[in-house]
């Protein structure tokens, strides 16, 4: 997915576990942004060129550094997936869509950058959410 801004391209990559990687145009250079032992996916950029959206099983672990050197991913319930946001810029990591026991996946970001829609099986069927993003709230869309 191009940004905005159309200078970097973001994309899944799967090794042992899959990351997001920025690659940029004019450069050719490739940075991975989410290099951890943890699954990312589905990025989407937000329209400010500098924020991109994915879905993760990391849960808390929103600081690479800051996971034990004693954490095995054997151990570890990787069963639910959240939604996050990445300031490509400072590299801040922020945890957007957080339901305990469900999935949220298929962020999409409104042009003017205030909601987001996702795909979340919180009630036990996948529907879609609509989340505020300024300021924040969440409600499910109705079936019309």
């Amino acid at each position: 997915m191009v940004s905005q801004r159309g200078q970097t391209r973001v994309r899944r990559g799967r090794c042992k576990q899959s990351d997001i990687y920025l690659y940029d145009l004019a450069t050719k250079n490739l940075t991975n942004l989410t290099d951890d032992i943890f699954s990312d996916s589905d990025p989407h950029w937000a329209h400010d060129g500098k924020t991109l959206y994915f879905v993760s099983d990391r849960r808390d672990n929103i600081d690479r550094n800051a996971v034990s050197p004693n954490f095995k991913m054997a151990k570890y319930d990787f069963s639910e997936s959240d939604i996050y946001s990445l300031n490509v810029e400072t590299m801040e990591m922020k945890r957007i869509v957080d339901y305990a026991g469900s999935d949220a996946t298929s962020p999409a970001i409104s042009s003017d950058g205030t909601k987001m829609l996702y795909v979340s099986d919180r009630n036990g069927i996948g529907n879609i959410y609509e989340r505020n993003l300024v300021p924040v709230r969440t409600a499910p869309l109705p079936i019309r």
